[in-house]
């Protein structure tokens, strides 16, 4: 056997020196992500061989099993419970079934008490960002006692709906993160769900900026509640959605609730001198039904209309731009004819005439293919907008069949 040369011999031993001292950084410096059973025996045997130096390199953490044997969840409480844990950012993608995991008898066990890891996650002290899906009442017990400072949270529940009034307030953001609202910067999820029509809510959450949340179609969102409990928001999507049930076009919530919605909500913000609005609203993003429901009648710089705009939805179209009046406006059409026939109708109108920034997609259907697009676009459209001095047009979109 052939040994090699001293200086490569001494390279390779300044190499391995390297990466014994620096190869955990390195590893877990892009978190980790543990799909299985055997992720977590396996990740946290080589977190064990040299815990002292490892763990506190471990800053995202993203758990996508679901319930554990109690000898995998036993390894997993080892790490959740180290003292060098530090991290930032936790993910629970299956929360409702992990947190079923048995656990051994140890001191963080109660009598009766079989959700030992529910404690010892919410004895965390440094995450900043909490991902949970699949939430159930154990997740939102650590949603709402978690000791972290939350800076962004997103808090998913199962599409099937609360079954009673209490189900429906346990789903209730305002409620629900309640010991967060003096840290929380942004808020998502889905699902959520709100009880009472009328309660204005104590808790104030000064700091989140922007809050994109979907609502049970019956336990649905109140505007006022949420204007009183998140006055600066500046970036808001608020969406409903039929339990089980996605209509064509993003259409996700029936027109006619959304109409009946918006009446309760506007008579809502109505009730009060001076009308409660967000001030510092910068963008408002939604279908139409969804924008429509809200009931908003205040100034919103941005209008992002999600999913593309049928031809029934235009006097729902006409009717938010008079709420709103959005200096910018971003909207997909279906259809050439539906763009042809109503586009220019719309922007004409004296609810657009304050639009000055205008994101354009026209969606080409299979049977217009033989159109001709630059008479579409040129003759139909862009003739309109040159007797509108200021309108600028940023991006007209044709995608591909």
């Amino acid at each position: 056997m052939e040994a090699s040369p001293q200086r490569t011999v001494a390279k390779m031993m300044r190499t391995c020196r390297a990466l014994r001292d620096n190869g955990a950084r390195i590893v877990l410096g892009g978190g980790a992500s543990l799909r299985t059973e055997d992720h977590v025996l396996s990740f946290v045997q080589f977190l064990r061989a040299d815990p002292t130096s490892r763990i506190q390199h471990l800053r995202d953490l993203d758990i996508g099993c679901g319930e554990l044997p109690r000898c995998t969840a036993d390894e997993l409480l080892w790490l959740i419970t180290s003292p060098l844990l530090a991290l930032d950012s936790l993910a629970l993608r299956k929360a409702d079934s992990l947190l079923k995991s048995n656990i051994s008898p140890s001191e963080l066990t109660s009598d009766g008490d079989l959700n030992v890891l529910v404690t010892a996650l919410a004895q965390l002290t440094t995450v900043r960002h909490l991902k949970v899906s699949q939430c159930d009442n154990q997740a939102c017990t650590l949603v709402r006692t978690i000791c972290s400072p939350l800076k962004t949270i997103s808090v998913h529940f199962p599409s099937d709906g609360p079954r009673n009034g209490d189900e429906a307030e346990s789903r209730n953001p305002i409620l629900l993160l309640a010991k967060h609202s003096a840290t929380l910067e942004e808020i998502s999820g889905s699902h959520f769900a709100m009880l009472q029509p009328h309660i204005i809510y104590d808790e104030v959450f000064p700091c989140v900026r922007r809050l994109s949340a979907s609502y049970d179609a019956v336990w649905c969102h109140r505007t006022r509640a949420h204007v009183h409990a998140f006055p600066n928001l500046t970036h808001l999507r608020l969406s409903f959605a039929d339990r089980g049930h996605v209509g064509v076009y993003h259409d996700t919530f029936p027109t006619t609730r959304a109409l009946r919605r918006r009446i309760w909500n506007r008579e809502s913000l109505d009730a009060v001198t001076p009308r409660p609005a967000w001030k510092k609203l910068e963008e408002l993003r939604g279908a139409v039904t969804d924008v429509l429901a809200l009931g908003m009648a205040s100034h919103v710089p941005m209008l992002r209309l999600v999913g593309m705009v049928m031809p029934r939805a235009f006097r729902h179209v006409s009717t938010i731009l008079e709420d709103l009046l959005p200096t910018g406006l971003a909207i997909a059409v279906a259809g050439a004819l539906t763009f042809q026939e109503r586009m220019g109708t719309l922007l004409s109108g004296p609810a657009a005439q304050q639009i000055r920034e205008l994101e354009l997609e026209v969606v080409f259907s299979a049977a217009e293919g033989d159109m001709d697009i630059h008479a579409v676009l040129v003759r139909s459209f862009f003739m309109t907008l040159s007797r509108r001095r200021k309108e600028t047009v940023l991006m007209a979109t044709l995608p591909t069949r």
